[in-house]
């Protein structure tokens, strides 16, 4: 005689444990493997880099074609704001259509000159007729870069 039994269908308590536990440690590796708070400090450093490179260009421009630095220009590093080295009102809009801010500061590039602004970047005249754009607020762990662009400085003649 056939004896009839009947079967559970569904999962069982370890198994959907498993499956959970596997989609948490799956979950896990993913988050390390991509880490979005060092891709975000890493978008970031790329956007200093760029901003970098585009105020040393125009600045470039601005001294080729007038012949002199900027005044206020010195041997030590000094803010590029309204209350340092005030380059926004020299290069924009001739040399550059916005002067760039750093992504830390949460505001837009200036189309516009106003009397108070701060950039986040730095610029130092060197000794050996050259100037150096720099990024202090880099941040990508375990050690911060410094990113800067130099120049040397060339007049028209």
């Amino acid at each position: 005689m056939f004896h009839s039994s009947t079967f559970q269908r569904g999962f069982s308590l370890i198994g959907l444990f498993l499956l959970v536990s596997f989609f948490i440690v799956l979950l896990a590796v993913g988050l390390f493997i991509v880490n979005p708070a060092k891709q975000y400090a890493q978008e970031n450093n790329t956007t200093r880099a760029n901003n970098v490179l585009l105020i040393a260009n125009a600045l470039g421009q601005y001294i080729t074609h007038q012949g002199n630095v900027p005044p206020n220009m010195t041997l030590s590093d000094q803010e590029i704001s309204g209350g340092g080295v005030d380059l926004c009102k020299l290069l924009v809009p001739d040399y550059i259509v916005a002067f760039p801010k750093d992504p830390a500061l949460n505001s837009q590039d200036a189309t516009t000159c106003p009397t108070e602004y701060t950039t986040g970047y730095t610029i130092r005249l060197n000794n050996d007729n050259s100037f150096t754009i720099s990024a202090p607020a880099t941040a990508v762990p375990p050690a911060k870069e410094i990113i800067s662009v130099t120049r040397k400085i060339i007049y028209e003649k």
